[in-house]
């Protein structure tokens, strides 16, 4: 999956544009999250390895504001490691988009 990243002045119709870009079948963008910025605060920006595995399950557990599927969100994470912070980020998004039952080409985040 290629990401997507909508980046705009508040209401200046980032929202309406995430809403309309999400209707489309090929494309996954969920609300607004801090999910990049915790992770990096709690690992850093650097690479991750299996050790790791139940920090960033504390994270994702404590922290869900799309009500995911923690157990196959860490799942998820584990089949990626060792990775880079980036890309633990990259699968929270896409296990946004196949719960949302999307068959996406491109996953997104939008940031105010």
């Amino acid at each position: 999956m290629k990401p997507l990243l909508i980046l705009g002045m508040p209401r200046s119709g980032t929202t309406l544009l995430r809403m309309m870009l999400t209707h489309h079948s090929q494309i996954g963008i969920p609300p607004e999250s801090t999910y990049p910025e915790r992770l990096t605060r709690a690992l850093g920006n650097r690479n991750c390895a299996g050790n790791d595995l139940s920090r960033i399950a504390g994270i994702l557990r404590s922290y869900n504001p799309w009500s995911l599927d923690t157990e196959k969100l860490v799942q998820a994470v584990a089949g990626v490691l060792p990775c880079h912070v980036s890309q633990i980020s990259a699968a929270v998004y896409q296990s946004w988009a196949a719960q949302m039952g999307k068959r996406t080409a491109y996953w997104g985040m939008k940031e105010p």
